[in-house]
């Protein structure tokens, strides 16, 4: 299909009488200079509705990379709505991180009840992207993060760590079935191997079996051996993450080492043309993207940008979060010549965010790298939810609490709360009051879902506050019955709001993971009521008796919040 095909076929109009394929995309009279697709697909469309010639963004390859093995994998037509999306954002490459959620014939584990996609399903997204000239990229793992396989008994035989694959025969075997896959799968000859985070790599069976051998000599020797496998299959470009050849120098594991150095006999040991991912989400000083960007180009092999647009372990996109990390990761890539930059969409602690606000993300970092020219109407020129809806819901996460931490936090517990303000009970005051705020900000949204979780999450911190007054203060609970009738309720509703935004977008594997979560907080919400009705016959409760001891920092995640025991 050429261009003007597409362009027509999405009622894009124009005067262009003449495409040529360039370095970079600008209109010159009535020729359009493009250097992709979708880059020309946003210069134009942008240019229909406001008249205005967008600076191109100065980079070869801006793609994304969607995590579907967080419990959530998208239906082929979301993700074809998705992958259109993105590409009239001028987005050209699209990473699909894939731990186990594709089909392997010989290990029927490999993806058991995770929603895994067959052959057809990869192909069929292959071809649509590519219509679009898009570019699908096989993101995998071929040494850590292979946990949900590496559960099952039958998969012993591969295991090094819970976590991590053995350096064995039966591994190597096991990788070719998932190379062929995606050889057969994409028509990309680029594919990322993963072996990020490999924590404990080498000392769990190998180490039992094999005996000690250096990790950084075994890590370099496994991906050699991957590499080699992924070019007899015909990958022409093999990208792999670079965090652990810095963690294997750190004392304490630390990626961001910025004073880390690589002699050259390491720097040889590596395959001469593997590309380096440099994954960063999480800082906030430019000065360490760019000492990170130059240790990474003096081991002399292409290095890709990896930034966030940040999703994960938030019930909403945070656009704070993002524009003060990405806009460092953009503005260096650029200063130093790094020409290919993703944006990563992970899923972590399972896919809660509604990924529909994740398109301001986009929005924000293709903004950032087309000098703040983007206008904020185009977003909703291509997507249901507009620039001012997605920036106002996505205040979730902003108001002075952690959000996810609070829908995970135990009613009685509290270990969130705390953590946040103790037994201080007028501290929970004016985060009540920024729920409410927030709530009566997006009340003519037509965004139902954040205000059955705002509600929720008001519930949550209104009872908090009616049992530390109670307990320390009033030494009685009058309207505790209300507000847990309304908190459950709310509970109800959020809960049936998550089903629907799941099942419209996800294969139905996964969702137990919240229904499960959501669900259980109905029954503590009754045994809160017998503790403050065993308090009112002579009881102490037991859970304000304990000594308060603040931590500096507490993960968002769910097993961290809802339970006293690891157990």
């Amino acid at each position: 299909m050429t261009i003007n095909q597409i362009l027509n076929d999405l009622k894009i109009k124009h005067n262009v009488q003449s495409f040529i394929h360039s370095d970079e995309t600008k209109l010159d009279g009535v020729t359009l200079f493009y250097k992709n697709i979708p880059s020309a697909l946003l210069f134009l469309k942008h240019y229909e509705l406001t008249g205005e010639k967008l600076v191109d963004d100065g980079f070869k390859v801006k793609g994304t990379m969607i995590d579907l093995s967080r419990n959530a994998v998208f239906k082929v037509d979301y993700f074809k709505s998705v992958i259109l999306k993105q590409a009239l954002l001028g987005f050209n490459e699209i990473w699909l991180y894939m731990e186990d959620v594709f089909e392997l014939e010989n290990y029927p584990k490999f993806g058991y009840l995770r929603g895994k996609y067959t052959l057809e399903d990869i192909k069929e997204l292959d071809n649509y992207a590519n219509s679009l000239g898009v570019s699908l990229i096989p993101c995998i793992q071929t040494l850590g993060h292979m946990s949900q396989f590496l559960r099952w008994p039958s998969s012993s035989k591969l295991k090094d760590q819970n976590d991590v694959l053995l350096v064995s025969d039966h591994t190597y075997d096991f990788l070719n079935d998932i190379l062929n896959f995606c050889k057969n799968a994409f028509t990309t000859n680029k594919i990322h191997i993963g072996m990020d985070e490999t924590f404990g790599f080498s000392f769990g069976q190998y180490y039992k079996k094999f005996g000690f051998k250096d990790p950084e000599n075994l890590f370099l020797e496994h991906l050699n051996k991957v590499y080699s496998l992924a070019k007899t299959k015909g990958f022409d470009e093999i990208l792999m993450w670079s965090d652990m050849f810095f963690r294997h120098r750190s004392k304490t594991e630390y990626y961001y080492d910025t004073t880390i150095t690589f002699e050259d006999e390491f720097i040889n040991k590596l395959p001469k043309d593997i590309t380096m991912v440099y994954w960063d989400y999480y800082n906030h000083k430019p000065e360490i993207y760019e000492k990170m960007i130059i240790n990474h180009q003096k081991m002399n092999r292409k290095v890709i940008m990896a930034s966030g647009t940040w999703i994960w372990t938030r019930l909403a996109y945070d656009q704070v979060k993002t524009l003060n990390t990405a806009t460092h990761a953009i503005k260096m890539s650029k200063k130093h010549g790094v020409s290919d930059i993703i944006f990563t969409q992970w899923n972590d602690d399972g896919a809660y965010c509604d990924y529909d606000t994740s398109f301001l993300g986009l929005f924000d970092v293709t903004q950032v790298m087309h000098d703040g020219m983007l206008d904020e109407k185009y977003l909703g020129s291509i997507h249901e939810k507009d620039f001012d809806t997605l920036k106002k819901v996505s205040q979730i996460s902003h108001l002075g609490f952690n959000a996810v931490n609070l829908l995970w936090d135990d009613l009685l517990l509290g270990i969130y709360l705390n953590n946040l303000v103790g037994y201080n009970a007028e501290a929970l005051t004016p985060l009540i009051k920024n729920v409410e705020n927030y709530i009566e900000s997006i009340r003519n949204l037509n965004y139902p879902h954040y205000i059955y979780l705002a509600n929720m999450l008001k519930n949550k911190l209104e009872l908090r506050k009616m049992l530390l007054n109670g307990y320390f203060n009033t030494h009685e609970f009058l309207g505790v019955d209300k507000v847990l009738e309304d908190f459950k309720h709310n509970l109800l509703e959020t809960l049936k709001s998550f089903e629907d935004n799941w099942l419209s977008k996800n294969k139905v594997f996964g969702l137990e993971v919240l229904q499960n979560r959501i669900f259980s907080q109905l029954r503590r919400a009754d045994f809160y009521k017998q503790i403050v009705s065993n308090y009112n016959k002579g009881d102490v409760i037991a859970y304000l008796e304990e000594k308060l001891l603040e931590e500096e920092y507490l993960s968002e995640k769910y097993m961290e919040n809802a339970f006293s025991s690891k157990h």
